[in-house]
């Protein structure tokens, strides 16, 4: 295989910060990797992206904190909502949706819960993560903490792990 800079790659496993998803917090693990020689870059080999989108997804709606921006962000774009339809939804304006994102307004409580039922209510793919959220309601910090997610490609599953 071949790197982005038309050099030989070799193909390695390892572990990667998936910072493309625009998120700072997930790493995928044991991951198959390009690793060019040349220009030292590592590229994810991902078959299996709305999958990956998927877990990610699922990892934020059941996060023990309350959702960052950023986070925010994700759960919309996954869903395929604009600001303006979001923000529709949530009885929000499309400005005030972009602040919450963009980290100059915080959201409560209330509004945390309620983008996780509809990231959940908009996608089929999440519909079985509805259990698992009204169980998990009642200890959901109302504060935003960036949990370090970390993706287990193989299996499909995440796990929480300490920053």
């Amino acid at each position: 295989m071949r790197c982005g800079c038309e050099e030989q790659a070799t193909v390695i496993r390892g572990d990667y910060l998936f910072v493309e998803s625009g998120l700072t917090n997930v790493t995928l693990r044991g991951v198959e990797l390009l690793e060019c020689g040349k220009c030292g870059s590592l590229t994810p080999v991902l078959s299996k992206i709305n999958k990956l989108m998927q877990v990610i997804a699922e990892a934020l709606i059941l996060k023990p904190s309350q959702l960052t921006g950023k986070e925010i962000r994700f759960l919309r774009k996954y869903i395929g909502f604009t600001g303006e339809q979001f923000g529709k939804k949530l009885g929000l304006t499309k400005e005030h949706v972009s602040r919450i994102e963009n980290e100059k307004h915080r959201v409560g409580a209330q509004t945390d819960r309620l983008i996780r039922y509809l990231a959940i209510s908009a996608s089929p793919n999440l519909k079985n993560q509805m259990e698992l959220l009204f169980a998990r309601l009642e200890i959901i910090k109302d504060e935003p903490l960036q949990e370090h997610i970390e993706i287990n490609l193989a299996t499909g599953s995440f796990a929480y792990a300490a920053a």
